[in-house]
């Protein structure tokens, strides 16, 4: 839509006028009214984008290689409706990866960082055949993942 093309277009123009060869990330805040207020920019993949390792297609990782050694350009855009929670550092026990992994659709990702109250230790990615299921199976992550996330 309208918000959409307005962020696209800022996005060229930075990128533009930065020369940049290859992935440039953008979080936006939209305001009531649908203003547009930059929050952050990253001229890389981004962790906003990591929902792209499983959401089917070309990830951002490709994309970004396809970009800065020449090769055809693809679109990344998830071809399947999915949800990325954030695994951060708990008060309680960690959680039960295993559980997790049972949840049709789930995908861990965990960084391998030591363990701190509130650090992003990782991602789980949810993906499914419609919003309605993948958000059913994403609430069943986030109940496993107790204060995890």
């Amino acid at each position: 839509g309208l918000v959409e093309a307005r962020a696209r277009s800022v996005a060229g123009a930075v990128a533009e006028a930065w020369g940049l060869e290859g992935l440039l990330t953008f979080e936006f805040f939209e305001l009531p009214g649908g203003e547009l207020l930059v929050n952050e920019v990253a001229p890389r993949v981004h962790n906003s984008g990591h929902l792209t390792q499983d959401a089917g297609g070309v990830s951002q990782f490709e994309a970004q290689l396809r970009a800065v050694l020449d090769l055809p350009l693809a679109d990344f855009a998830p071809l399947l409706p999915c949800v990325m929670l954030n695994v951060l550092g708990g008060e309680g026990a960690e959680p039960d990866w295993a559980e997790v992994l049972r949840v049709p659709g789930a995908r861990l990702h965990l960084y391998h960082k030591e363990a701190r109250v509130g650090r992003k230790l990782g991602h789980v990615n949810v993906v499914g055949r419609t919003p309605e299921e993948v958000h059913d199976l994403a609430g069943r992550v986030r109940a496993l993942l107790g204060d995890w996330n």
